[in-house]
């Protein structure tokens, strides 16, 4: 019987996790790509207040109802079996618990945690502000998370892949992706480190099982 794979993506807003998990999507097409960010972009609502209110607004007003719909989508898709790539920043210890859960029903679990500096980022999400809002010190403080939660993720999940920076969607970088995942895919318990020059706190919302 072959097991149900969730690629769990791990990193600080601005990281280029989207544009790696888009990547990835076109080499695992057979993979349900699930974005809160996304889900938030689909909600009429959230369309209205950025053309009314803007940005900041909408997105305060929005953000966590996504997060909502995004987790029920989520386990909706475990409990489906299907192959999950979850854009997410994992910034959140209740991301082990969600691991070891959606493990106990037979998944394997990747993570691709995509590296990068908060002030790279920062840059990033700046160069993005006409298109997503997202508070500076939203970086650090998940940043700070990330790097305190990266040792039990090592330790928890199946496989676990480092992105390094930088990282675009090139040609070039496709077949560097293809390599990355057969690695990761060949690997057991172990970190893998992919570099490549030329490439470009939350709380649980509810008692059903969800997380943030």
């Amino acid at each position: 019987m072959i097991r149900p794979t969730l690629i769990h993506l791990c990193g600080i807003p601005g990281a280029g996790k989207t544009t790696y998990a888009n990547a990835l999507h076109k080499v695992r097409r057979d993979l349900a790509c699930l974005q809160f960010d996304a889900v938030m972009e689909q909600l009429p609502g959230y369309q209205i207040d950025k053309s009314r209110l803007g940005l900041q607004q909408a997105f305060e007003r929005w953000e966590l109802q996504a997060r909502v719909i995004g987790y029920e989508l989520f386990h909706g898709l475990v409990s489906g079996g299907r192959d999950i790539l979850f854009d997410h920043s994992a910034s959140s210890r209740l991301h082990l618990d969600l691991i070891r859960d959606v493990q106990s029903k037979g998944y394997i679990v990747e993570m691709h945690y995509i590296e990068c500096t908060p002030e790279e980022a920062i840059r990033r999400v700046k160069r993005r502000s006409s298109q997503r809002y997202t508070p500076e010190q939203l970086v650090y403080e998940r940043h700070k998370l990330i790097l305190e939660l990266l040792p039990a993720y090592k330790e928890l999940v199946d496989k676990f892949v480092t992105i390094v920076q930088p990282f675009s969607s090139t040609p070039d970088e496709f077949d560097l992706l293809k390599r990355t995942y057969r690695n990761a895919a060949a690997a057991n318990n172990s970190a893998a480190t992919t570099t490549s020059s030329s490439l470009s706190s939350e709380k649980p919302l509810d008692g059903s099982g969800n997380y943030v």
